[in-house]
C-alpha cells in the first residue's frame, strides 16, 4: 500500500488578509512559497511518485514548490478536492462580513453546516464532494495496485 501525502496548500494573500478565497484562483504569499520550501525539505526522503492536486493555482503553486527538485512523476488535478466555494462572500473581508451581521456570519455563511452562503457550499455540500474523492481514490489505488 503507498504511503500517502495530502497537502493542500500554502498560504496565499488573500488568507494573510483574511478575505474568503474560496473558488479565486489566488497566488501564494512569500510566507506560503517559504512554507511549501519547509514541505518540500520534510518529505524530501519520501518516494512521490504522483501528485494529485486541486486545480487552483495556489494549490499547484505548492506542489511545484515540493516537487521542484524532482522527476517522474504524475499529476492528477482532481476537481473533488477544490477548496469550499463561498459565493457571494469570495473576495471579502471576513471582518467586513462579520461586522454585517455577526450571528449570520458565524453560524450561516462561515461555519454552518447545512447552510452555506449565498452561491457557496455549505460544509455538508464540502463533505459529499470529499467522499466522492475518497470513493475515487480508493477505486484508483485499486486500479494502480491491479486489483480492478
Amino acid at each position: 500500500m503507498p504511503k500517502i501525502f495530502i497537502v493542500r496548500h500554502t498560504q496565499t494573500e488573500w488568507n494573510k488578509k483574511r478575505i474568503f478565497t474560496g473558488w479565486r484562483d489566488v497566488s501564494l504569499s512569500k510566507e506560503g512559497i517559504e512554507q511549501a520550501k519547509e514541505i518540500k525539505e520534510i518529505l524530501k526522503n519520501e518516494k512521490i511518485d504522483i501528485v494529485i492536486s486541486s486545480p487552483m493555482k495556489r494549490c499547484i503553486e505548492t506542489y511545484k514548490i515540493i516537487m521542484s527538485e524532482r522527476e517522474n512523476y504524475d499529476v492528477i488535478y482532481n476537481y473533488y478536492i477544490i477548496e469550499r466555494r463561498y459565493g457571494i462572500l469570495e473576495g471579502k473581508s471576513k471582518e467586513q462580513v462579520k461586522k454585517g451581521n455577526p450571528f449570520v456570519y458565524q453560524y450561516v455563511f462561515h461555519r454552518g453546516y447545512f447552510k452555506g452562503p449565498p452561491l457557496g457550499e455549505s460544509f455538508k455540500d464540502v463533505e459529499d464532494r470529499i467522499l466522492l474523492f475518497f470513493d475515487w481514490l480508493n477505486n484508483f489505488l485499486k486500479e494502480i495496485n491491479g486489483k480492478n
